[in-house]
């Protein structure tokens, strides 16, 4: 089985509805006109929200998604020709979508329909639904919706949000196109900054860590992870209160320890420090636990960076012995704070929809077990050990690419890091759900 395969069967264990997935039961979609519009309709919706599935063969009992009644013998009218054939008939513009014939844990075979991201124009239905029926009207626009539900936009928010989003796809189409053409030179210049700024940062805190005792947590002994980002068109700043307000007024609380906190006092910073705003929470041994000893300095032209110990190790962690685990769900919620700290920045700068160039990093890796929360219901097979020791992850992003679908950013930046950990496929839905409960959606 493909991993993209293994992911999509993630989807049937436990099924539930999300934004990003709709539930359907089994549909007749090659005599009952009534049946495609209803999946045409979620095709549109998904589509404009920027993607997702729609799996088939599942009703609602009590808040339990189980096996709908009347499974039909054939699955060949769930075909991808012929769902591409009602997409023809029923929505505009034109799009294509895959149908994959997945087994749940019972080797019962279910299609899922996924549609595609990145659509670069609002999708709208160009056919109503035969005998009034209300399945899909003509010339709408249908957006996913808390609930959640499929409906049309119904205030200026939510037109927004859908035009947003495909202004950022038809962005990052053109940077892709322009930079098949960009300077090659200049792009590793620009790439060469970054990693020069990450390296120093790094050093400047081993610099500070040299007057800790050998081992002491706040050096964080077994391992951390680490984040460095430049935003693009950031005004050089002075070292004044001013600068520490600025950098006080980004910080987003979603938790209760949010990355770059700025302290109250104590002599912990932020302080300046060679054309840097820096802060120590690890100061003077202090016993705040390896997660709650971060370092953080921003320079005066727009550089950042985080590091921060794992939660796993600290000395109050009862579940395992330090540097042996890695929770799956940990780095959802912590990559999630520090993108909503980014697309902050971004704004209280004045530089809202700029390019931020960012190094995710996570050291100390080898050896660990990729492992649960002991309340999680997720399954996680044992033996998933990481073999290395350092991940990296570089992109660029903006304030509105993380507004819009700080999902998928997540997700884009947490899946590669899980997979060193004996392939591990992180589902969708799961950090999904994660990130509703984080969120408070």
């Amino acid at each position: 089985m493909g991993n993209y395969h293994l992911r999509l069967s993630e989807l049937l264990v436990s099924p539930q509805e999300t934004l990003d997935v709709e539930i359907k039961g089994w549909l007749d979609l090659e005599k009952n006109a009534e049946h495609k519009c209803i999946i045409a309709k979620a095709i549109i919706a998904l589509t404009n929200h920027g993607g997702g599935h729609i799996i088939i063969g599942f009703d609602e009992q009590a808040g339990v998604y189980v096996e709908a009644p009347n499974r039909p013998d054939d699955l060949s009218a769930y075909g991808t020709d012929n769902i591409n054939s009602i997409v023809k008939k029923y929505i505009e513009p034109a799009l294509h979508c895959e149908v994959n014939i997945v087994d749940n844990d019972q080797a019962k075979p279910f299609p899922i329909i996924s549609v595609t991201r990145g659509a670069t124009t609002p999708v709208r239905s160009k056919k109503a639904a035969p005998n009034c029926s209300n399945s899909i009207k003509e010339n709408v626009y249908y957006i996913r919706r808390p609930g959640p539900e499929s409906a049309p936009p119904n205030n200026g928010l939510e037109w927004d949000k859908l035009i947003r989003r495909c202004i950022v796809s038809s962005k990052s189409e053109l940077i892709n196109l322009i930079s098949n053409y960009s300077n090659v030179t200049e792009g590793k210049l620009q790439s060469n900054v970054l990693e020069d700024w990450h390296k120093e940062s790094i050093n400047r805190w081993r610099e500070l860590c040299d007057s800790l005792p050998d081992g002491d947590e706040s050096s964080f002994p077994d391992g951390y992870y680490c984040v460095s980002f430049s935003v693009e068109g950031f005004q050089k700043q002075e070292i004044t209160e001013g600068f520490r307000e600025m950098l006080r007024d980004s910080v987003v609380r979603a938790s209760g320890w949010p990355p770059f906190r700025v302290s109250s006092g104590g002599g912990i910073g932020p302080w300046p420090y060679n054309d840097t705003m820096e802060c120590w929470f690890g100061k003077d041994g202090r016993l705040r636990g390896t997660d709650h000893s971060d370092f953080w300095r921003v320079s005066s032209e727009g550089q950042f960076f985080l590091i921060r110990g794992f939660q796993e190790d600290a000395s109050d962690w009862q579940f395992s012995d330090p540097g042996c685990s890695f929770i799956f769900t940990f780095p959802v919620i912590r990559i999630a704070e520090i993108l909503l700290y980014i697309s902050s920045v971004s704004k209280v700068f004045g530089c809202e929809g700029r390019n931020i160039d960012c190094l995710f990093q996570w050291v100390g890796l080898q050896g660990r077990e990729l492992a649960k929360l002991p309340e999680s219901a997720a399954y996680i097979s044992p033996d998933r050990v990481a073999k290395q020791d350092v991940y990296n992850i570089r992109l660029s992003l903006s304030s509105e690419k993380i507004d819009l679908d700080i999902d998928e950013c997540v997700y884009d930046i947490v899946a590669g890091l899980l997979r060193i950990f004996d392939l591990f496929d992180l589902p969708r839905i799961t950090a999904s759900n994660q990130l509703d409960k984080f969120l408070n959606r």
